[in-house]
């Protein structure tokens, strides 16, 4: 995405695609967190929208810096979950705490303090 992002700052016609494709994104992923999280708006220490678009920066940083760190899948996966949780965590009022670690409905891979699948 980031290479995306980069041709986006070069080019208009790629800037205005992009432009396009995060809002649509936004708006799906926030109808997901509204929908999926079962949170009523009013219990959101922020708007739904802007909660959003914090959690896909979060995700898209995370996602990058375990890339850079040479992480595999599970890895990648892991600190993608544990990234955006700590966004909701923050964001929200209410949270699911499910057994375990992690969100309930979110199975993060197992992997050991090196990002590899554990066995």
């Amino acid at each position: 995405m980031a290479e995306v992002r980069i041709r986006a700052m070069r080019d208009p016609e790629t800037a205005e695609a992009y432009r396009v494709l995060r809002e649509r994104t936004l708006a799906q992923v926030a109808e997901i967190i509204t929908v999926a999280a079962d949170i009523p708006a009013e219990t959101a220490r922020v708007a739904i929208p802007e909660l959003a678009r914090m959690a896909m920066e979060a995700w898209e940083a995370a996602a990058t810096e375990a890339v850079i760190a040479g992480l595999d899948e599970a890895g990648i996966a892991r600190a993608v979950s544990d990234r955006v949780e700590t966004v909701a965590r923050l964001t929200l009022e209410v949270w699911p705490s499910p057994p375990g670690r992690g969100h309930s409905s979110v199975a993060a891979p197992t992997s050991d303090a090196h990002g590899r699948s554990a066995p």
